[in-house]
């Protein structure tokens, strides 16, 4: 047979080395794939059962010349598949790589190729099964040719089957296993050494190493191999199992192996993959911090391997520079005599670290180019902070003068409007491209991505420099800052919430007293840059005669509360019902009765499109896109606003006004619109003078006077 592993981009050496330590030899080494020329049965069950840092198993059946359906159907019709499975089995046809037309339309012609084959053959057919088929057939193109195998792992080596149902998954479990031995954990364990994960998350790298401590192999919890496929052999595979089976050592029979993270349904995550993988007594879970951490009592000092966040999703809610200079310390200072290994897909965060790898791997984590660092750590105590950490650089001065400028420029007007929550800086000097709102007693800091040009380590000392301002300028210890990351989005990328839970505290804007929370989502709760555009559609809305609100896009209903300030009676539409909760919430915190006052959860659009009632004011600031699946329809604010608008002026009082903005960059106001409506442009008189003029774009728009009757009810229309 010839076997062919298929892995990750980096991980290709290892897996070559798995290879000769299970079977003894040599295997050929491509890109994401390592080859075994002439293996025999035996071969193909110690790779499947042994191999930790492959993610497929094929046998090779032959290579061909062209990439497009016509070509892979005339091989295909012509292999011989009856001797490799009967019609009794079901089979599937996967198409990786690209070729010369589309990847579904050639599967469909490797389909129809198998099926002619039996009929001619046989007379019958195979069934296609997509989800659990006793045959897959694997077709790898490349440019002018494609290769052709059939699967002998049943599916992907690296789904071992430990893992939660829900559990997140930062590493896949070959990626992991990969980790661990080019850190070199097998030797560790040998000599005694422990092994630790200080941020375990849902434990992978953690059973992983207890695996490998304990000499299990990574197949054994795998199924027998199809007994559907021709050329398997049961018995055979049993024996090959049992000598693996006897090379397991006892859980006392290895050293300490410790799982920690900061939050405890990580922690529990992970102890239920240990328990699912049957190593749950092999490993020591703790619920800690990484960086109040100290290695544990009557361990030789070994190794410490970490997969850290680092920027990945949209909207991340730490400062990841400081949490990397952080983890440089604390290696020093606690891990000495450690060997450390850092696992991330930004470099400029390794660089943070401060200290000189001794090796560095690039590796690919699903999409994203990645590299595993690893540290010897000195056993010497260090004499001191390295200076670089706490000197400013120059340009630091510029901004704490703007800092300062700033703090005095708004102290009047925060005053006046009995605010607790602004912002006091937003990317005034180029060199410092962040925006920084205070919110009480706590600062949310939002670094706009730097871009290429600009040296990546230059901007992490930037972001450190802005904390140490802001701390000294502020009186706020950094303990209470946080953070987002932001960048620019593809045209249809939703924003992720983050996974933590952080508690909701009031802000006070006059008389109005908001919740927000600085840690569990991307947003806060409260659009600052809304200030005087709530304020202008509030007092307008108690001013009217009938003082009918209506908000829509409703988000936690901070327009309806003070609508509700002012006298009106408001109804309040989202899709979330948890965002239309938290509205109910600052109804009360701001000392208001929900009786009267309405909670829609509805699409907005849809709500527009059954609703009769007539309205004196409508606030409208809708997502620039959203494709829940609650709605009826995705929406995109640019494409989508004529459509929202006319439908929000047929529920509008002939004297009411509707205020609508948005937040999508360059949006403009449809000319329809303008042509049938009286339409004033608010912003950037609407945006306040802690914002910069482009926060948002707002229109006024009204019905234009007409000499023709206009009732303002159904009810009216028929009289």
């Amino acid at each position: 047979m010839r076997l062919i592993l298929l892995t990750t981009r980096g991980i290709e050496p290892v897996v070559a080395e798995e290879v000769y330590d299970l079977i003894g030899r040599r295997p050929s080494i491509d890109r994401g794939s390592v080859t075994l020329e002439d293996g025999a049965l035996d071969a193909a069950y110690r790779l499947r059962l042994g191999v930790r840092a492959a993610t497929r198993l094929l046998r090779g059946l032959g290579e061909y010349a062209g990439a497009d359906g016509e070509a892979i159907y005339r091989a295909l019709r012509a292999y011989p598949f009856e001797t490799l499975f009967g019609l009794d089995a079901s089979f599937s046809v996967e198409v990786v790589g690209k070729g010369e037309e589309p990847p579904h339309f050639l599967t469909l012609r490797a389909k129809d190729a198998i099926v002619d084959r039996f009929r001619e053959r046989l007379g019958e057919r195979p069934s296609v099964d997509k989800r659990r088929p006793d045959a897959r057939v694997h077709i790898r193109l490349m440019r002018d040719r494609f290769a052709l195998s059939i699967d002998l792992g049943d599916g992907a080596l690296s789904h071992r089957g430990y893992r939660p149902p829900g559990a997140p998954a930062p590493l896949r479990e070959h990626l992991a296993a990969a980790l661990l031995l080019l850190a070199g954990a097998p030797r560790n364990f040998e000599e005694g050494r422990g092994f630790i994960d200080r941020m375990c998350g849902s434990g992978t790298l953690a059973v992983e190493a207890a695996m490998m401590a304990r000499r299990i192999a990574p197949g054994l919890a795998r199924p027998l191999p199809n007994a559907r496929l021709r050329f398997h052999d049961a018995e055979l595979y049993r024996s090959i199992r049992d000598e693996f089976r006897a090379l397991i050592r006892a859980p006392l029979d290895h050293p300490t192996i410790v799982a920690s993270d900061l939050d405890a349904a990580s922690v529990e995550l992970a102890r239920e993959a240990a328990r699912r993988a049957g190593v749950e007594e092999s490993i020591r879970f703790e619920c800690v911090d990484f960086l109040d951490s100290s290695p544990p009592d009557g361990v030789l000092p070994g190794l410490i391997l970490m997969n850290p966040p680092y920027g990945e999703r949209l909207g991340d809610t730490e400062d990841l520079h400081a949490l990397y200079e952080a983890i440089g310390d604390r290696f020093r200072w606690e891990y000495r005599g450690y060997r450390a290994g850092i696992f991330s897909g930004d470099e400029s965060l390794l660089k943070s670290v401060g200290l000189r790898a001794e090796q560095r791997v690039a590796l690919d984590n699903g999409p994203i180019p990645s590299i595993l660092a690893l540290y010897a750590i000195r056993e010497e105590m260090p004499r001191e902070r390295p200076h670089w950490r706490t000197s400013l650089l120059p340009e630091a001065a510029m901004l704490r003068n703007r800092l300062r400028k700033n703090l005095r420029r708004l102290a009047p007007y925060v005053e006046r409007r009995g605010l607790t929550a602004y912002r006091i800086y937003d990317r005034d000097i180029p060199e410092f491209n962040f925006a920084v709102d205070r919110y009480a007693d706590s600062v949310l800091i939002q670094e706009w991505a730097p871009p290429r040009t600009v040296d990546r380590q230059l901007a992490a000392r930037r972001a450190r420099d802005l904390r140490i301002v802001l701390e000294e300028e502020l009186g706020i210890p950094s303990e209470r800052f946080h953070y987002r990351r932001r960048r620019r989005r593809a045209r249809f990328e939703q924003i992720e919430s983050s996974r933590k839970r952080g508690e909701r505290f009031i802000v006070h804007e006059g008389d109005l007293r908001l919740l927000v929370t600085l840690e569990e989502r991307f947003d806060t709760g409260l659009y600052l840059d809304h200030r005087e555009l709530r304020r202008m559609a509030a007092r307008e809305a108690g001013r009217s005669e009938a003082k009918r609100f209506l908000n829509l896009f409703a988000y936690t209903g901070s327009a309806s509360v003070a609508a509700a300030l002012e006298g009106a009676t408001t109804v309040s539409v989202d899709l979330s019902g948890t965002y239309l909760d938290w509205a109910g919430d600052n109804f009360e915190a701001s000392g208001l009765s929900l009786q009267g006052h309405q909670a829609i959860q509805d699409d907005a659009i849809a709500f527009l499109e059954d609703e009769r009632e007539l309205y004196d004011v409508i606030f409208c600031n809708p997502p620039s896109y959203s494709r829940s699946k609650d709605a009826r329809a995705e929406f995109e604010v640019k494409r989508d606003h004529e459509r929202l608008i006319q439908l929000a002026m047929s529920r509008l009082d002939r004297a009411g006004s509707l205020y609508f903005s948005t937040h999508a960059r360059g949006f403009e106001l449809s000319r329809a619109l303008v042509e049938r409506y009286a339409v004033e442009a608010l912003s950037p008189k609407s945006v306040p003078p802690d914002f910069r003029s482009d926060a948002h774009h707002a229109f006024r728009l009204r019905h234009r006077e007409t000499r023709h009757f206009a009732p303002k009810s159904r009810e009216q229309a028929k009289k």
